[in-house]
């Protein structure tokens, strides 16, 4: 689910889960790197990786390490996350999500 959620967002599926062009790679408008996959992968971390690898792979960041942590501080702050809100705001702010910056 969360790769549908995140892919949509990241331009990279289609409403109903289908694969856009740019699932495959697309250059970031940001910073020039290539991406891959539903959540726009780039980096270290996902070099090598198909884009199928790199969806397996984030999905894993988020189920471990990002979901976690987001609804810790959402109770934290009194607030429930909907698994929906939950994945689309790991999407949006992952590295701070799974521990990467910030606190």
């Amino acid at each position: 689910m969360a790769a549908k959620i995140i892919g949509h967002s990241e331009g990279n599926r289609q409403l109903g889960g289908g694969k856009n062009a740019s699932y495959q790679s697309h250059v970031d408008p940001g910073n020039g790197a290539a991406n891959k996959g539903s959540f726009s992968a780039q980096g270290s971390n996902v070099a090598g990786m198909t884009p199928e690898q790199a969806d397996a792979y984030w999905n894993n960041k988020l189920k471990t390490e990002a979901m976690p942590r987001l609804n810790k501080a959402a109770a934290k702050a009194g607030v429930e996350l909907t698994e929906k809100t939950g994945h689309e705001l790991s999407g949006s702010i992952h590295p701070i999500a799974i521990g990467r910056h910030g606190r």
